[in-house]
Formats: structure tokens, C-alpha cells, sequence
């Protein structure tokens, strides 16, 4: 017995269409997997007596006195002192006396 196809053609995919979708499906999963891959954006800020700053405040504080007193250096290590709201820095593993900003 040979049994007579009744729905609809336009329902019937064919192999083409069905690769497409399995591309797209692809596509998808490999930009949800990227955007898994992407690093949370960080803000960092700390905060003391009232006081806020972030470590790139610093940074820019410190290189911007360093410029004002003619310094130079390859490697730059801060320590900061919230409690007097300055940071203090070392030079090439040399500190000075007056290696210090004031941060406020």
C-alpha cells in the first residue's frame, strides 16, 4: 500500500536549510562562549577618612611630581599612606627624602 503525501511542501525543509541552521546555532553558541571569555571591567577605589582615590589617581600623581622634579627611573614602586593621604615612592630601588606626594 503506498500511502499519498498530504501536508504541506512548504513545511519540509530541506538539507541546505537545515545546514544553515545548524550554522547559525553555531555562530550563537561561539559568541556566548567569547563573551564568557571577556575579563569583568574592574574599578578599584579605595576609600579612608573621607578620602577616595584609585591606584591610577596615584600613579598620575606620582609620574606628575616626578616630571616636576626632573626624576627618571625604569622601575617606579608606590606605597601609599592613607592615613596621610600621600604616597611615597622608591626609584630604581632608591629612596629619597623627598620621594613623596601628597594625594589630597
Amino acid at each position: 500500500m503506498v500511502r499519498k503525501y498530504t501536508g504541506n511542501k512548504a513545511s519540509v525543509k530541506t538539507a541546505e536549510a537545515l545546514a544553515r541552521e545548524g550554522l547559525k546555532q553555531e555562530e550563537k553558541a561561539e559568541k556566548a562562549m567569547e563573551a564568557q571569555k571577556k575579563p569583568a571591567a574592574l574599578s578599584l577605589c579605595f576609600q579612608c577618612n573621607g578620602f577616595q582615590l584609585s591606584p591610577k589617581d596615584v600613579e598620575d600623581a606620582v609620574k606628575k611630581d616626578m616630571e616636576q622634579k626632573g626624576y627618571t627611573a625604569r622601575e617606579i614602586q608606590i606605597y601609599v599612606n592613607m592615613e596621610e593621604a600621600a604616597a611615597y615612592y622608591v626609584l630604581d630601588g632608591t629612596a629619597g627624602e623627598d620621594y613623596c606626594v601628597i594625594l589630597r
